[in-house]
């Protein structure tokens, strides 16, 4: 952190959905019935690290509506529902039913474009100031999301290399990418396969190394102490 500036950076911001596998657990979960899997709603400005998903973080006091919007039926935060139908240009919005982070605890969704189902899980870090109160946990690539990995015992994945290229174990069309050049990519796959509700420029406040004055990216490595 001591040798970390923080400047201005765009990056592309997404929101995509996951598709729950049990539509029954969903439905039980907000009370009412349902024929089709809904969909978790994400966020984020890294798409090169959904690769990395393992699970999605919820607040388990936090309260979730399982809600139509244009169409697709999505489960997002109570208090994000308004911001996320405008930052994505929806206009139909219809709300199902209601319940808090606490049921969703549990429920498992289909990765977007890995050969895995994933958990949700609870999150004391989940908030509703931004994103859609659903947090894509990818536990080789923060530190919240590590913690969180450690506790519900999750793989701590990390297909990041120290040049900044993937490894062999991801799919096969981002191997070898920088993840920086991964993103584009990312974004193309979600788009084809449906999975991706919105994508915009986004520009924050982003971690630079002191020295170089480029971006640094968070990787878990093994590491040993003597």
């Amino acid at each position: 952190e001591a040798e970390l500036e923080y400047f201005d950076r765009t990056d592309p911001s997404i929101w995509v959905d996951f598709t729950t596998t049990d539509a029954q657990a969903v439905a039980d979960a907000f009370g009412v019935e349902l024929d089709e899997r809904p969909s978790l709603m994400i966020w984020t400005t890294t798409p090169w690290t959904l690769q990395a998903n393992m699970a999605v973080a919820v607040g388990e006091r936090l309260e979730y509506v399982l809600v139509r919007l244009d169409g697709g039926l999505s489960i997002v935060a109570a208090d994000r529902v308004e911001a996320v139908a405008s930052q994505c240009g929806i206009e139909a919005v219809e709300e199902l039913g209601r319940c808090t982070g606490e049921a969703l605890v549990g429920l498992a969704y289909a990765h977007p474009f890995c050969d895995r189902t994933c958990p949700v899980l609870a999150g004391a870090h989940v908030t509703t100031e931004d994103g859609t109160g659903l947090v894509h946990t990818a536990p080789g690539h923060g530190t919240e999301d590590y913690l969180v990995g450690l506790e519900a015992g999750l793989e701590i994945y990390c297909p990041v290399q120290g040049d900044g290229t993937y490894d062999d174990t991801v799919a096969d069309w981002l191997q070898g990418l920088s993840v920086w050049d991964a993103n584009g990519v990312v974004i193309d796959h979600l788009r084809s396969s449906g999975h991706l509700v919105h994508h915009c420029d986004y520009t924050h406040s982003y971690p630079h190394d002191w020295r170089s004055g480029t971006p640094v990216i968070f990787r878990s490595t093994e590491q040993w102490f003597v």
